[in-house]
């Protein structure tokens, strides 16, 4: 009597098709971070993820009707905390991780945290990535800079509380910061002196966010001579110059998150309003304003790519990838 294939035993045995329908739950906060960030701009182009982000065993079952394996970085892994504020790759192919608790990298070695000087841990709201491969580091006690194993004060004596940064992807060197006090801090030179801008003068008043918790100026981003800082209450901010402040209509007033699109530079912009109502909007180079979908939920992140699409993190809506045309995919965890 001939012996059963291999195949028909298994599949006896696990049941035709199981396999493929195994998808465990994940963290669904961090997982939406890491798939926006993880590879930077390359992860919309479809490169291989990084070896420095293993999947746990909370991951999802690679089968062939699922190519792309999602998974998750928590405490269990080396996290300081699982409130998770903002992520970054290094130029070595290194993540950054912002947490409530502390900064942490994943750099293949395992996860681990990075001191900043202090013995209690800093709540880190924003990281960014330098072209030489340092790390800026936006915390509740002033802006830091890591190099290495070694952190410093970006600017001597600096000790305000910060809650978003920015490099210029064109190379300029000029850094911007948001405080949480509502001031925009630019280093043109990148030498450690800031210039300030006064955005106080723009806030509603205090009784216009009874209730919030976080910072009102949500993000900030550098394109060449432009600074577009995101506003809560205010919308998106545009300063040409340094000193002239402008507010770009046409847009809802809780602007949540930005990113410049590199394949040709139009600003992404994205809205929350609540948990879950927010959108998607396009800032062209013509100062063309388009609405790519007004209801994804409230946006809490965006990674943009090199082929005119972006990643959208949303606070209970999953995430999105997004172009000029509209909504090309929607990943829900």
């Amino acid at each position: 009597m001939a012996r059963p294939r291999p195949e028909a035993v298994r599949d006896r045995a696990c049941g035709k098709g199981a396999l493929s329908g195994v998808r465990r739950r994940v963290d669904r906060r961090v997982a939406l971070l890491a798939a926006l960030v993880a590879g930077g701009a390359a992860a919309v182009a479809a490169a291989p993820p990084s070896p420095a982000v293993r999947p746990t065993d909370r991951s999802p079952d690679v089968t062939a009707a699922n190519h792309r394996a999602w998974g998750s970085v928590s405490i269990v892994d080396g996290l300081p905390s699982d409130a998770v504020n903002a992520i970054c790759q290094g130029t070595d192919g290194s993540v950054w991780f912002a947490t409530d608790r502390g900064l942490a990298v994943q750099d293949g070695r395992g996860t681990r945290l990075v001191g900043l000087g202090s013995a209690e841990p800093r709540r880190v709201s924003a990281v960014a990535a330098l072209a030489d491969g340092r790390i800026l580091v936006a915390t509740d006690a002033g802006l830091y800079i890591v190099d290495g194993e070694s952190a410093a004060p970006y600017a001597e004596g600096s000790t305000t509380p910060v809650c978003a940064v920015a490099v210029d992807p064109g190379g300029s060197g000029t850094v911007a910061v948001a405080s949480e006090d509502r001031r925009l801090l630019v280093d043109t030179a990148f030498g450690g002196t800031f210039s300030v801008v006064d955005l106080a003068w723009q806030a509603p008043p205090a009784s216009a966010r009874a209730g919030e918790t976080a910072p009102d100026l949500a993000a900030v981003v550098v394109r060449g001579m432009e600074i577009f800082v995101a506003s809560r209450s205010s919308g998106l901010l545009r300063l040409v110059g340094g000193n002239v402040v402008q507010s770009v209509r046409g847009l809802p007033a809780s602007v949540s998150a930005l990113a410049v699109d590199p394949s040709d530079g139009s600003l992404w912009i994205g809205v929350a309003s609540g948990l879950r109502q927010g959108g998607v909007y396009r800032l062209d180079g013509s100062e063309r304003l388009t609405t790519i979908s007004a209801d994804v939920g409230a946006v809490t992140g965006l990674a943009a790519g090199g082929a005119g699409n972006c990643w959208v993190a949303t606070a209970a809506s999953g995430a999105f990838l997004v172009s000029a045309g509209g909504i090309e995919r929607h990943e829900t965890f």
